[in-house]
């Protein structure tokens, strides 16, 4: 068995890289968060990884974990972008007939939704929300 982590995360990465905009700006897709970044971004956090396999299948059950960062001064409280990231992000990424390319080493066969949360901070006059977005994944390893 082969690990899915990277395959999955760089799938993920290059379904949203490029392509998720706000006010025509691109926002930025992270797997690691630089210390120059600004807000909007996206971050692929996490990738859960439960073995399903069978005796001729070697399929993995994947929880990836996206969250969107936005933030605004304290005076302009709103979720509203934060939202409009998200709706574009699960566009790309729960789209039955384009899934996540894993190729050569895996296959997604589905992909659901299965949560969402927000985060929020207030901090010296300052407001930050992070959307928090959790897609489950069937890959099989080709």
């Amino acid at each position: 068995m082969k690990d899915v982590g990277y395959s999955l995360r760089k799938a993920y990465f290059d379904k949203l890289n490029g392509v998720v905009t706000v006010n025509s700006v691109i926002v930025p897709i992270y797997d690691n968060i630089p210390d120059t970044a600004s807000y909007p971004y996206v971050q692929i956090s996490n990738v859960s990884v439960v073995d399903e396999s069978t005796k001729s299948n070697f399929n993995s059950n994947c929880v990836v974990t996206v969250q969107i960062f936005t933030g605004t001064d304290a005076t302009s409280y709103s979720k509203t972008q934060s939202d409009n990231i998200s709706n574009q992000v699960m566009q790309l990424l729960i789209n039955k007939s384009s899934l996540p390319d894993t190729f050569p080493d895996f296959k997604v066969i589905t992909n659901q939704f299965e949560s969402s949360s927000y985060i929020e901070n207030m901090y010296q006059g300052f407001y930050e929300v992070i959307k928090v977005i959790r897609i489950r994944n069937i890959v099989e390893q080709l």
